[in-house]
C-alpha cells in the first residue's frame, strides 16, 4: 500500500486522542480501510467497498488491533464497544453483512 492520510492538529482536542489505546486503533482504521473502491471476495460473495470502507469481520479487527500493554488484548467485545463510542460520534458507520460487517469512516 501506497499513499498517506492527513491528521488535522485539532486531533489533539478530541477525546480519541486521549487514550493512546483508542488513538492507536484509529489510526490503524484510518491505513486500513480502502483509499480507493474496490470489490472483495468473502466465501462466495463479492461486496462492494468504496473509499473510506472495509469488510473485515470483528475477528479481522481484533487481529489488525493487536496486543496493548495497557488493556492487554483486544477482544470481540472490546471491538464492539470501541466501535459504539466511534459510531455514537459519528465517526463511523456500521452495516451487518453476511459473515462480515461493513465500516466506513465519516468524513474520510
Amino acid at each position: 500500500m501506497e499513499g498517506w492520510i492527513k491528521i488535522h492538529r485539532k486531533i489533539l482536542d478530541h477525546w480519541i486522542f486521549q487514550n493512546p489505546i483508542y488513538f492507536r486503533a484509529w489510526i490503524i482504521m484510518l491505513f486500513t480501510v480502502n483509499y480507493e473502491s474496490k470489490k472483495v471476495l468473502i466465501g462466495h460473495t463479492l461486496y462492494d467497498c468504496d473509499r473510506g470502507q472495509s469488510v473485515l469481520s470483528l475477528d479481522n479487527w481484533v487481529d489488525k488491533f493487536g496486543v496493548s500493554k495497557k488493556c492487554g488484548a483486544w477482544t470481540i467485545q472490546k471491538v464492539r464497544t470501541f466501535f459504539d463510542l466511534l459510531e455514537n460520534d459519528g465517526m463511523i458507520t456500521r452495516e451487518n453483512l453476511v459473515k462480515t460487517t461493513r465500516l466506513t469512516i465519516c468524513k474520510y
